[in-house]
C-alpha cells in the first residue's frame, strides 16, 4: 500500500482495512468494493485492493496465512516489490537483505552527489555496493524519508534550511 503514498495515508488505509477484516480469511470474504472503499485515499486505490485481496490469498493457499521468508518469494506476491520486500523481511524477520530506497532516499543521494542514478532500484543497487550493511535498514535511511518531505524536497528544496547546506554540491543559496 505504501508505495507512492504518504505515510499517514498509508496508515490510515491499513488501520480501516484491519478494523474491517483483522485476518486473511476476513480478507478474503470482504466485498471488492468493500477492500477498494478502504484504499480510496490512496493513490491507485483499486489496483491496490486488487492486489492486496490477491496476494492475500496466495498467502492463504500457498503460505498457511503467514509471510514467505525469502526476498524472492515475497517479491513474487502481487503488489510487492523490492522496497516492500525488504521492509517485511527486516520488520517481521529481523533480515536486512536490501538498502530501503524510496524516491526521498534517491532524490538526496543524488543531489550530495553520493550515486548518479536515474531510478530508485538503480540508487539501491548502487549504495549498496558501497553502503555498509548495517546502514540499510530502517535506521539507516529513514532520517532521509522526513528531511526529503520536509527540506530537501522535489520542488523547490529550502537549501537556506539545510544542515548539510556547505557540502551539498547542489544546493541553492542565495
Amino acid at each position: 500500500m505504501a508505495p507512492q503514498n504518504r505515510d499517514n495515508i498509508t496508515f490510515e488505509a491499513t488501520a480501516d482495512i484491519i478494523k474491517k477484516a483483522p485476518t486473511a480469511e476476513e480478507v478474503l470474504a470482504l466485498a471488492p468494493e468493500s477492500l477498494e472503499a478502504s484504499c480510496k485515499k490512496t493513490r491507485f486505490a483499486a489496483r491496490k485492493a486488487k492486489a492486496i485481496r490477491e496476494a492475500t490469498k496466495i498467502l492463504v493457499e500457498k503460505y498457511g496465512g503467514d509471510l514467505p521468508q525469502t526476498m524472492k518469494e515475497l517479491t513474487g506476491l502481487p503488489g510487492i516489490g523490492t522496497k516492500s520486500a525488504a521492509f517485511l523481511m527486516m520488520v517481521c524477520w529481523g533480515k536486512v537483505e536490501a538498502a530501503k530506497v524510496d524516491v526521498h532516499v534517491h532524490r538526496i543521494c543524488n543531489r550530495l552527489g553520493w550515486v548518479s542514478t536515474t531510478t530508485e532500484e538503480k540508487t539501491r543497487l548502487e549504495l549498496e555496493s558501497w553502503l555498509p550493511r548495517s546502514h540499510w535498514g530502517v535506521d539507516g535511511l529513514k532520517q532521509f524519508v522526513g528531511f526529503g518531505q520536509e527540506i530537501c524536497t522535489a520542488q523547490k528544496p529550502k537549501c537556506s534550511d539545510c544542515a548539510v547546506k556547505e557540502r551539498c554540491p547542489s544546493a541553492k543559496l542565495p
